[in-house]
């Protein structure tokens, strides 16, 4: 690996245990290095996984104190083929973009929502943010993909926008 690329299609990052330059430019002294700090940060954070309106269901993020979300859910696109993931829907877009819609007014949650532009844009009425990003590679862009330049992260109200070092 030099300059930051990839040469090979077979070189792998940073794996070894020399120093390097970690996030902000930091040097980290090895790979074990970062990952305990990452454990440390990480400590108290729950993941939580299963069926997103069983996860999400209630109110019991609320006891919680602040909750931080990400949800990225099925494109909505009917046009798009529907056979790609196991369990497919065209309708959780909408029903997450509802759900956070109305959990994202709480300014103890901090939701993060994935999707295309045109999806979501309804919440950037509500307070929301909207950092677009195009979609560089993947197994959809095998064959070239049209719909790269439509994605974009939604960030609800209470999300931090500026913050200091991750560790």
């Amino acid at each position: 690996m030099t300059g930051g690329s990839f040469d090979n299609a077979g070189d792998m990052p940073g794996v070894s245990n020399r120093d390097y330059k970690g996030a902000g430019g930091r040097t980290v002294s090895s790979v074990y290095d970062w990952f305990d700090r990452l454990s440390a940060r990480l400590r108290r954070v729950r993941v939580v996984c299963g069926d997103w309106s069983q996860v999400c269901g209630g109110n019991w993020q609320d006891a919680m104190g602040n909750v931080g979300m990400f949800f990225d859910p099925p494109y909505g696109d009917v046009g798009r083929d529907t056979k790609i993931y196991h369990h497919d829907s065209t309708s959780v877009a909408a029903e997450v973009n509802s759900w956070c819609l109305t959990r994202g007014e709480k300014q103890s949650y901090r939701i993060v929502l994935a999707g295309y532009r045109d999806e979501h844009e309804n919440l950037l009425e509500h307070g929301w943010t909207e950092q677009a990003w195009k979609a560089n590679g993947g197994y959809g862009n095998r064959a070239g993909n049209k719909n790269c330049e439509r994605e974009a992260l939604f960030f609800s109200p209470g999300c931090i926008t500026k913050q200091g070092k991750l560790f």
